[in-house]
């Protein structure tokens, strides 16, 4: 998602892409990340199982439907605070817009994602950073870890 910030993976060909999402289909790739949600979360900790396809009427937009893939998130709450609440997330599939799709369908949408329903009065873009990359090195195999302190814009939040 371009409007997320933090750490990012990026192929250089299509063999090593290949390798990745290998890497990301057997679990072997950990992503986690901090979010800004509407409203304030009422559990400690969640986990969100929906299938996600996409939209009917857009080639852009998911959301959560029968016949979608399987996708699950998990969620915990790091703090509330007047309406709004902080939380980490942790990818354990990589559907696209996971993130967004299944905070908006638990209806906590992330601050600033006007697509799937936040509103950009705190923040101009959706409040997303990814904070914790780890992976295995797609040619060594050595294990790396990256890590990515929160964006300045999403500190504002706290």
């Amino acid at each position: 998602d371009k409007d997320t910030s933090g750490l990012v993976c990026i192929a250089k060909n299509r063999h090593i892409h290949h390798l990745l999402s290998v890497q990301q289909q057997e679990k072997r790739m950990n992503r986690r990340y901090e979010a800004f949600v509407h409203g304030e979360v009422a559990s400690q900790k969640a986990l969100i199982t929906a299938p996600i396809g996409r939209k009917g009427t857009s080639i852009i937009e998911r959301e959560v439907r029968e016949e979608g893939k399987f996708a699950e998130t998990e969620m915990e709450l790091i703090q509330s605070m007047a309406g709004i609440s902080h939380v980490r997330l942790k990818l354990n599939t990589g559907r696209t817009h996971q993130i967004r799709v299944h905070l908006a369908h638990i209806g906590h949408p992330l601050l600033g994602d006007d697509l799937y329903g936040g509103e950009r009065k705190l923040i101009s873009r959706q409040a997303l950073h990814c904070t914790e990359l780890q992976l295995d090195h797609p040619v060594s195999g050595e294990r790396l870890s990256f890590t990515s302190t929160l964006a300045a814009d999403m500190r504002k939040l706290i």
